[in-house]
């Protein structure tokens, strides 16, 4: 390593009765590795901000309000570079999240909400100045989630999330044509949450897609959260 990998996070955080700011910032220091076999460098430095206003009463509804910055820049460059394989890139993103979190019964919750998205990221070729790509992507992605308490150690949790909008792909130089694409996707979430005490949970998720019939399946997880 020509430079390390070395992370820094700041927060802070006000609190004003039932509401409260938070603002964030993580920034992944510029990173250099070599790798003398294969006459190459890899690169990569990462920066996010984030901001959030909640408004968190001990009953009734809860709202929320997020936005969210990434920058990126990575690559992988050789030397010598015969073949002109060496790769940079760099990619910037913007996410808004609105939502709105409401009792049904003393068992049940649902929250609606709506985040949008917008991610630019351009890609060039350093033995090849004059070749590049650059990509444009947007959505609107509404969902509403519904949770039900089973008992104190069981939580289920079932969502319908929406996805519209466009990505476009511009290509310079001698790499082929343009594209563009419409994004219309429809899927249905599932999980539960098994929940051991205060301080311990583990979720069982999945998702399926609804604007697919022909391959409805369309992944899962498990999450185990364990405070000490």
């Amino acid at each position: 390593y020509a430079r390390k990998p070395a992370t820094d996070e700041f927060a802070a955080g006000l609190t004003r009765g039932d509401w409260r700011l938070g603002a964030g910032l993580e920034i992944d220091h510029h990173l250099r590795r070599a790798v003398p076999d294969e006459n190459r460098v890899f690169f990569y430095r990462r920066t996010t901000v984030t901001a959030n206003v909640r408004r968190d009463p001990a009953e009734g509804s809860r709202q929320r309000l997020e936005y969210s910055y990434e920058f990126q820049r990575k690559g992988d460059i050789f030397n010598p570079d015969p073949t002109g394989v060496s790769i940079e890139s760099r990619r910037r993103v913007h996410r808004v999240l609105a939502a709105v979190d409401a009792p049904l019964s003393a068992i049940d919750r649902l929250e609606v909400g709506h985040a949008l998205l917008e991610r630019s990221a351009r890609t060039g070729f350093p033995a090849a100045p004059t070749n590049s790509i650059s990509y444009r992507r947007w959505e609107s992605q509404p969902y509403a989630r519904w949770r039900r308490r089973i008992n104190q150690s069981l939580l289920t949790d079932l969502g319908t999330f929406l996805s519209f909008g466009e990505r476009r792909q511009n290509a310079a130089g001698n790499l082929g044509s343009s594209l563009f694409d419409s994004i219309i996707e429809a899927k249905l979430g599932a999980g539960l949450d098994f929940i051991f005490g205060p301080n311990g949970r583990i979720g069982i998720y999945s998702a399926f897609k609804l604007n697919d019939p022909s391959h409805p399946w369309g992944g899962g997880n498990i999450r185990a959260l364990f405070l000490f």
